[in-house]
């Protein structure tokens, strides 16, 4: 049997019993431990990135997950996916990220259809595994007016 209380807001201290009696009290663990998991999913979505997108060529960009939407651990990769043929609900295949970790939230793809709409998903990975996918969002391939 064990008892816990708080030694300060998240520094727990400890004590044990067996038959002997109750252990004294441990020190406060410094730095504190903090509970870990696989990311969250991001509250964002994918977005077109003008500077990239032009004639067959698609630039596709989305936010860095950062703070507690990390799971507590270090981001090691971001897997972005695209639906080119089911309105959004599917099938998604793998763009970037997936089979080899990619840390980076760019991402040109190349011959692409021309008026053509495009679904995208992301999400990250950490040492726990992967966390849920972002909102789905669109792209259009298409020139920006002159």
């Amino acid at each position: 049997m064990f008892s816990l209380v708080q030694g300060s807001a998240i520094s727990p201290k400890i004590r044990f019993l067996n038959e002997i009696g109750w252990s004294d009290w441990s020190f406060v663990a410094l730095p504190a431990y903090q509970m870990q998991d696989v990311p969250h999913a991001p509250t964002t979505f994918p977005f077109r990135l003008e500077q990239y997108t032009a004639d067959t060529q698609m630039g596709v960009g989305f936010q860095a997950l950062a703070g507690l939407a990390t799971g507590g651990s270090i981001i090691v990769s971001y897997n972005l996916q695209m639906d080119s043929t089911g309105g959004g609900s599917g099938p998604f295949v793998d763009i970037k990220g997936f089979t080899t970790d990619d840390l980076s939230t760019e991402v040109i793809i190349n011959n692409q259809v021309k008026g053509k709409i495009y679904f995208f998903r992301y999400r990250a990975k950490n040492a726990h595994g992967w966390g849920a996918f972002s909102p789905v969002n669109f792209v259009r391939m298409a020139n920006k007016p002159s």
